[in-house]
């Protein structure tokens, strides 16, 4: 019997003018089209979970091509492994050219996340190199400032060693040893 009654979508008429869903809720009275399905609240707040990571999926998405289009991605080119090419993309001049005369100016901010991030990425990729990466910061935290509507807070200078403490240990260990000291490692008393 359910199979021979008709959902809404095949009831001819406009199905928005105040007569048409007046005849709609009459056709539903005497059985002759199906009720909409109305799904229990469980099954409610799982769609508006998807429909919210979705949307926020969409967000990062539209993001990463802003950073694109700003020409501040260095391009995929790889090959069983081998890197080719690490140049930047070609963009709008005016603004990368924008964004990397500020990252210049924030790097010689003393004590700054900026100036950090500058110092410890440029021992492996130099300096031009790096500053694109902090130019794509910059840009990165102007997106997050406009959509948030908050003021910019400085990470500080110790954001990576705060970050990951025994990847720190480690790594300044290793720059001890490398010329031949012996290190000795000894918890600190609390």
């Amino acid at each position: 019997m359910d199979s021979v009654i008709p959902a809404v979508r095949s009831v001819p008429g406009r199905n928005t003018d105040v007569a048409d869903a007046a005849w709609i809720a009459d056709l539903l009275t005497h059985g002759l089209i199906r009720s909409s399905f109305v799904p229990p609240a469980a099954i409610q707040e799982l769609r508006d979970l998807t429909r919210t990571r979705k949307q926020q999926v969409r967000e990062i998405s539209q993001h990463s091509r802003r950073i694109q289009w700003a020409g501040l991605c260095p391009r995929n080119d790889e090959s069983a492994g081998t890197r080719r090419s690490t140049r930047v993309r070609r963009s709008g001049t005016w603004l990368k050219t924008t964004l990397v005369t500020a990252a210049w100016a924030s790097v010689r901010v003393k004590n700054s996340y900026l100036q950090s991030q500058f110092l410890r990425i440029r021992a492996r990729r130099g300096a031009k190199q790096t500053i694109l990466a902090v130019a794509a910061s910059k840009l990165t935290a102007a997106y997050f400032i406009l959509r948030d509507g908050v003021e910019y807070q400085d990470l500080g200078p110790d954001h990576f060693d705060r970050r990951n403490r025994t990847k720190v240990i480690h790594r300044l260990v290793r720059r001890l040893r490398d010329p031949g000291c012996q290190v000795l490692l000894t918890p600190e008393a609390a």
